[in-house]
């Protein structure tokens, strides 16, 4: 361990500063972790901060700060990595040469590029929850200042995410890995998730695809008739997007107006072109709420793997460009059906 010095006032008064942020956040466990990650980069100067949890013998990369969103989702084995040492014997390590640790798996170092890294117990009353990361691409990157804050935060971290899901560990990866809202898989699974289809599509040699969604109309109802009832046309857009969709399939809220699917064993592309025609006549059917009727829609866009992109930042952003394109396209024909209309009345 590097050698023992006391904490500055200017980093104590930050440990107190997120201190009162932690508490004040209360029981939304989500915000809290968010919160932490990206504050305790600042504090560290670390190159990225993530809060793992356990799901059967596996650590889930469940919350990461801003500069790693790229690895939400990764996973590692509990007997495998440094991050399940720390989770299965409540102790803090900290490797100052990664590259030469045989503690850590090299496939995933090369992957997260770092060459230092302190993990940090999250466990309340004994009873593990996860484990806080920090990762420096220099060697030795990290102080004993740097060990100490993070000793002082993780207790509180962890009792304030313990308690917010009030079951413990198997709770709290259920609130770290759905939207409160709709209850479907958010963001952080449905990249785990996706990470899972490709290996199996690899392994299988069959098609798989994502299909990213836009709902549109959203902010219209909400400004026309508050957000109760654009939450409400949120959840009815994900019931029929589920209903949609078969058993084996994922459908994933990943924030706001945006949601995305993931459509495994396919056979043939166009059977991506049939999914997507139907989802967009689901959607567009009007939605009755308290004797109002909301007129909804979606614009759509997929990728295939493998024939269209072989990587999830390359599928990301095949089927994006292409929800974007479809919602150019359909607000260029309101445009002009609503130029038809209007020469038409002149007449």
């Amino acid at each position: 361990m590097p050698r023992s010095r006391l904490l500055t006032q200017k980093q104590l008064m930050s440990i107190i500063q997120l201190q009162i942020q932690i508490a004040k956040l209360g029981l939304d466990s989500k915000a809290v972790m968010a919160t932490v990650v990206d504050k305790i980069q600042e504090m560290t100067n670390a190159k990225g901060v993530v809060i793992e949890l356990p799901d059967g013998d596996e650590m889930l990369y469940s919350v990461v700060s801003q500069s790693a969103a790229s690895l939400l989702g990764i996973r590692l084995k509990k007997n495998h990595s440094l991050s399940g040492l720390c989770y299965l014997q409540n102790e803090i390590f900290y490797s100052p040469d990664a590259e030469n640790d045989p503690r850590i798996d090299p496939i995933n170092r090369r992957k997260i590029e770092f060459r230092s890294m302190v993990v940090v117990p999250l466990a309340h009353v004994g009873e593990p929850l996860g484990v806080l990361k920090v990762y420096s691409e220099h060697l030795d990157g990290f102080g004993e200042q740097d060990i100490q804050i993070l000793s002082l935060l993780a207790e509180q971290v962890a009792a304030a995410i313990y308690h917010s899901s009030r079951y413990g560990a198997e709770e709290l990866y259920q609130l770290a890995t759905r939207d409160s809202l709709t209850r479907l898989a958010n963001r952080s699974l449905f990249r785990d998730r996706l990470h899972l289809s490709i290996s199996q599509a690899k392994q299988d040699q069959h098609l798989m695809a994502i299909l990213a969604i836009d709902m549109d109309g959203l902010k219209k109802i909400n400004d026309q008739f508050g957000h109760r009832f654009g939450d409400e046309a949120i959840k009815e857009i994900a019931r029929r997007l589920v209903n949609a969709v078969g058993k084996e399939d994922l459908v994933a809220r990943l924030g706001g107006d945006e949601f995305a699917i993931i459509l495994n064993h396919i056979s043939e592309a166009s059977e991506v072109v049939s999914a997507t025609a139907h989802i967009e006549q689901l959607c567009s059917m009007p939605f009755e709420f308290e004797d109002k009727i909301l007129q909804m829609s979606a614009s759509i866009g997929s990728a295939v793997f493998p024939d269209e992109a072989q990587t999830i930042e390359k599928l990301q952003e095949m089927a994006d460009l292409r929800m974007y394109k479809s919602k150019r396209e359909r607000k260029n024909q309101r445009q002009l059906l609503l130029q038809q209309l209007s020469f038409s009345d002149q007449k």
